[in-house]
């Protein structure tokens, strides 16, 4: 499994990776709603050397429970999230 969360901070307002075992940072990053609609999809994004997916990288999601599923090589994990109305 691939250890990540969503990072509390409200200035931060990122999903964070902990670690994964691509050394080249690249990642693949998908999000769907809780039907099953994939919302996102990116094969190759590259996190920097925070290892923080900034939620402005994702398209604007309205208020819902979602999934995100993040691969690296041969590790991967899934979390579900809420968006809430401000």
């Amino acid at each position: 499994m691939l250890p990540y969360w969503i990072d509390p901070g409200a200035q931060s307002n990122s999903f964070q990776q902990i670690k994964g075992n691509d050394s080249s940072g690249q990642i693949q990053l998908s999000i769907a709603d809780l039907k099953g609609r994939l919302l996102y999809q990116n094969t190759e994004y590259v996190l920097g050397n925070t290892k923080r997916i900034p939620l402005s990288d994702l398209p604007a999601l309205r208020p819902g429970v979602f999934i995100a599923k993040i691969v690296s090589g041969n590790q991967h994990s899934a979390v579900t999230f809420v968006i809430s109305d401000p």
